[in-house]
């Protein structure tokens, strides 16, 4: 699992050191860690990039030892992006949305107000595009949620599935919270997915 956090034994072992080194390394920043629960925890992402960085004697040395293992954020957009499609004769209404993925209906409209779900504000309704949905279900039906009962957890978890789904499809290869870190914006669903619709509405 690409983004898994390794303990210090696990790093240990993987990097030929010994723990006290590392523990001293990750404390001073010359190694990026996280401190957790009395001890240091190790994203691999960012030690890859870590171990790549380090053998090239060129790469410039900012201030903060914990950034130079970062590469630059995505630029902002310089464009808006592209408006969501949503097909009101074929909407589904987002109380729906939100009793098929067991989440509060709140959940449902801030993801619509954050453009990862294709929806609208009709009145005072909220709809979402059915197109979209069946994707999203898709997505979600690759994991279990199942034994994931409602509330804060779950609706955090299909979230980040998603997210995480449209990142990929961007070509980021990193988890959220390292993309969000490093200052990068989160795709939207127009952004990251290939609508046929949208060729059609061109034409």
């Amino acid at each position: 699992m690409a983004d898994r956090l390794l303990t210090t034994k696990e790093v240990a072992e993987l990097l030929a050191v010994t723990p006290s080194w590392l523990t001293s390394a990750a404390a001073s920043g010359e190694v990026p860690a996280y401190r957790l629960a009395g001890g240091w925890r190790y994203d691999v992402i960012e030690l890859g990039l870590w171990l790549t960085l380090r053998g090239n004697a060129a790469v410039e040395q900012p201030d903060n030892p914990r950034r130079r293992i970062l590469p630059p954020p995505r630029p902002g957009r310089v464009n808006p992006p592209p408006e969501p499609i949503v097909d009101f004769q074929d909407a589904i209404p987002a109380e729906r949305v939100a009793g098929e993925l067991e989440v509060p209906i709140e959940a449902v409209r801030r993801w619509i107000t954050e453009a990862i779900l294709p929806g609208a504000r009709a009145g005072r309704s909220w709809l979402v595009d059915a197109t979209a949905f069946r994707e999203w279900q898709a997505i979600l039906s690759r994991r279990d949620f199942s034994a994931m009962p409602p509330g804060r957890n779950r609706t955090a978890a299909i979230r980040y599935c998603i997210v995480s789904n449209l990142l990929r499809r961007m070509g980021i290869t990193y988890t959220v919270d390292s993309w969000q870190r490093q200052g990068g914006l989160l795709p939207t669903w127009a952004e990251a997915v290939v609508d046929p619709r949208r060729h059609d509405q061109a034409q």
